[in-house]
């Protein structure tokens, strides 16, 4: 299996021109068997769930925090889940 890990700290910017809706732009890779998770970084305001679930392709390839500190604890449960161990990514 092949799997991308993806941070991101914010929203996709669609007020300055030409965009690619983020479902769009993620279907190439996970058509190729790609598993992409989706690690996002700070506060609701910062961040749009939405987005990354489009990125995503699913919910459960989604896990959130607020604080960079912990993505320490993040990192290990992704790891997990990305080796075959299936642990749900809620913390």
């Amino acid at each position: 299996m092949q799997a991308l890990i993806l941070l991101t700290t914010g929203k996709q910017t669609k007020d300055q021109g030409r965009f690619t809706p983020l479902r769009e732009a993620s279907q190439p890779l996970r058509n190729k068997g790609v598993k992409i998770y989706v690690v996002g970084v700070g506060s609701d305001d910062d961040i749009d769930v939405n987005e990354l679930i489009q990125i995503a392709g699913s919910q459960e390839n989604v896990v959130t925090t607020d604080l960079f500190e912990e993505l320490v604890v993040l990192a290990e449960e992704v790891s997990k889940v990305v080796c075959g161990r299936k642990i749900p990514l809620n913390l």
